[in-house]
């Protein structure tokens, strides 16, 4: 905001404080999550700590530490107890991966046309990254077309 004021830079931020907040939640809640995911890991494998410690943070993505953890589920747990009870978390846990992933890799963005919110939302927007190439389209295809 090149031009506004310091009292416009203080209604922003007083309007996304409760954003950030939330962002912050869900990322220290996230961090339960692989506490929890790193928890079985370690019990399934049955090995010291300082290994199981190495082997599951030596994995960076979220998606794939489930992945790892279901693996281990499946190889350690009866298949009466994957179908009731590790196929339902599982579907719950990818879930959340892709909402902790929209959350560590969009960009959140100020909506400054209020009118097209109802009253109740807030002027927040994630969207794709700026920089992310993958999230833009690809208007390539198009022009060949023509």
């Amino acid at each position: 905001m090149p031009n506004g004021t310091s009292s416009d830079q203080e209604t922003i931020e007083a309007t996304i404080a409760p954003f950030y907040h939330a962002i912050g939640r869900a990322t220290a809640r996230w961090q339960h999550v692989e506490a929890g995911l790193f928890v079985l890991a370690h019990a399934i494998m049955q090995t010291d700590y300082k290994y199981s410690s190495v082997v599951f943070l030596h994995i960076q993505s979220a998606d794939s530490k489930v992945k790892l953890v279901d693996r281990l589920c499946r190889a350690h747990f009866d298949k009466t107890i994957i179908k009731y009870e590790r196929t339902p978390l599982l579907k719950d846990l990818n879930s959340a991966v892709a909402v902790r992933n929209s959350i560590a890799h969009w960009e959140a963005n100020f909506i400054l046309d209020v009118s097209v919110l109802e009253p109740w939302v807030p002027p927040i927007a994630l969207t794709p990254h700026h920089l992310d190439v993958r999230a833009q389209a690809d208007t390539r295809a198009q022009q060949r077309i023509r």
